[in-house]
């Protein structure tokens, strides 16, 4: 029996053993941002570590505070607080087994 998937390429995901990151929204945001995560359930979400640089590729991520909450076995919701840095165009990177997934921020 084939699985039947949501409205994202879960199949990809599963084939890959990727994670998907949505883009961050409300995008752009005075540093409160939202994101949807979703994984290959072989990972442990526990090991996604995250990066905050800015576009000079300085490491900017002791100003990021965030909170992942699960809502399944392969998904969740991960809230962005950057309101300590200044207005600009960063990059937050999420690293799992090796594997990098980026998605543009940008503050106003």
């Amino acid at each position: 029996k084939k699985k039947n998937f949501n409205n994202i390429d879960e199949y990809k995901i599963l084939e890959n053993n990727d994670v998907y990151l949505s883009n961050p929204y409300p995008m752009p945001s005075n540093g409160n941002f939202t994101v949807n995560l979703f994984w290959n359930q072989l990972f442990k979400v526990e090991d996604i570590k995250f990066k905050l640089t800015n576009v000079l590729g300085i490491d900017c991520t002791n100003f990021l505070s965030s909170q992942l909450t699960k809502i399944n076995k392969y998904s969740g919701v991960l809230e962005i607080n950057i309101t300590k840095l200044n207005k600009g165009f960063y990059i937050l990177s999420c690293n799992i087994d090796g594997k990098v997934f980026s998605k543009p921020i940008i503050i106003e």
